[in-house]
């Protein structure tokens, strides 16, 4: 790549090196070190020039039109740029007053607003999906949603024209016995219940396995309502739920809420909801696994796993996460609502609240969120609920330029995609727990070990 002239004393760079790729290479920050060497006078390499050496750091992201170029200005991570994210909300406070707040609602179409998508990811369809399955009938949660689309890997069918085609559940149920467990639970469900309650179930696919950024991509485009919730097939909902039916209905109302109306004082739109259970979030569950006990480090300590984005999950084991995050990285936040007809429901449900017993009562009354900006707030696969057009607009186009097709090393390794977008993120109490029985721990997800690295001061 490199010449040196002994008789100039200077240095010629090979053109190729100006216009150098790096394909295929993992996300996030790489050290390219260019070693100089002078000429033994027999083709191999002598004693090397410190001076003229270098050592460049570069970033790694998914080439997304209009918001990742190459040569780019890399900026590192600091621990302090989540003040900026404030300054930038704050300009932005004349459109996210109280007075008019539904202005920042997108736009939905007609009949389409605050009606949910389940979406569902299925490749095994083994214990682990039956079990899910089981556990989101017997909670009631199908009464809560308006459409469940799953995506099944390696289907049986075969487009004719090449494009992903929507089939009805019984459909595929009768060719691939992965889905037998839902159609019968669907059935049974509709012969006990209201059938005006069993949402709408629709099957997609793939005839290879596509892994998790296809599949999630397919499922947001083709979903029909305003609201997507993303599920994978071996999340299910605890069985506490099944004695307190009414909480899974209310956490996801509330959810939707905050992805309609302003969430807390500063006035900032929720963008994602995160549904992974606090109390009950299965394993492995990694960010408890490398920082509990830890949490003061992760506001300073750069890691593999990117420390500081967990400090939003550090809210489901810390009793009072505000003695040791500052307000402007973590603070608590919650619906606020603005049309009359909406305040005089929460009156009423404030009745009802004090007609229950003080346990339930309890259970009810605690599901206030926990927020962070995108700084201290990564992406994740596991469930959460958002805004469709969002995920069209933002984390869809990652999804499919993503070549390792994961979604969340594309997203959290890449701060101009993610970090710096400032959103707002916000941890519920969740409903579903990471219960896979068909993979022995050792080969499910391994949780990264953290480092040492300080983040730039």
């Amino acid at each position: 790549m490199f010449i040196f002239d002994q008789i100039g004393g200077g240095v010629t760079t090979n053109e190729v090196l100006t216009r150098l790729g790096v394909t295929m290479a993992p996300y996030g920050e790489h050290d390219l070190i260019v070693s100089m060497h002078l000429d033994d006078g027999f083709g191999q390499p002598g004693i090397e020039q410190k001076e003229i050496s270098k050592s460049i750091q570069f970033l790694v992201t998914p080439m997304v039109a209009g918001r990742t170029y190459q040569g780019a200005v890399h900026v590192p991570r600091q621990w302090n740029d989540h003040l900026e994210c404030r300054r930038k909300k704050k300009q932005q406070q004349e459109y996210l007053t109280f007075s008019s707040a539904s202005k920042a609602k997108l736009p939905t179409a007609e009949g389409t607003q605050n009606k949910l998508t389940m979406g569902v990811l299925v490749h095994r369809g083994g214990k682990s999906f039956s079990s899910s399955v089981a556990s989101w009938f017997k909670s009631g949660l199908p009464q809560h949603v308006d459409e469940i689309l799953i995506y099944l890997q390696e289907w049986p069918f075969k487009s004719e024209t090449g494009e992903i085609e929507k089939k009805e559940l019984v459909d595929v149920a009768n060719v691939d016995a992965r889905l037998l467990d839902l159609w019968l639970l669907s059935k049974e469900w509709s012969q006990a219940q209201d059938k005006n309650q069993l949402p709408h179930i629709l099957v997609i696919g793939a005839r290879a396995q596509v892994n998790i950024a296809p599949a999630f991509a397919s499922l947001v485009q083709m979903s029909t309502f305003d609201l997507f919730m993303f599920v994978e097939e071996d999340f299910s909902i605890h069985r506490s739920f099944l004695t307190n039916q009414h909480l899974v209905g209310d956490r996801l109302n509330k959810a939707s809420m905050m992805l309609s109306l302003q969430s807390h004082p500063h006035g900032d739109i929720v963008n994602v909801v995160q549904l992974r259970s606090n109390k009950h979030p299965g394993a492995p569950d990694c960010a408890r696994t490398n920082w509990r006990g830890k949490e003061r480090d992760m506001l300073f300590v750069q890691s593999g796993d990117i420390a500081r984005h967990k400090v939003l999950s550090s809210t489901s084991w810390l009793e009072n996460p505000s003695l040791i995050f500052p307000p402007e990285t973590l603070w608590r936040c919650s619906p606020r609502l603005i049309q009359e007809v909406e305040i005089k429901e929460m009156a009423i449900k404030e009745m009802e609240k004090k007609l229950r017993d003080k346990k339930e009562e309890e259970e009810y009354q605690e599901e206030d969120f926990w927020c962070s900006f995108s700084t201290h707030a990564g992406w994740t696969n596991n469930p959460f609920m958002a805004r469709r057009k969002w995920l069209l607009d933002v984390i869809v186009p990652i999804a499919l330029a993503d070549w390792t097709r994961r979604v969340e090393s594309a997203v959290c390794l890449s701060p101009s995609l993610w970090d710096y977008r400032c959103y707002v993120v916000a941890a519920s109490k969740g409903l579903f727990t990471h219960d896979d029985v068909d993979k022995p721990m050792s080969e499910q997800s391994p949780c990264e070990a953290p480092s040492s690295q300080i983040l730039e001061l």
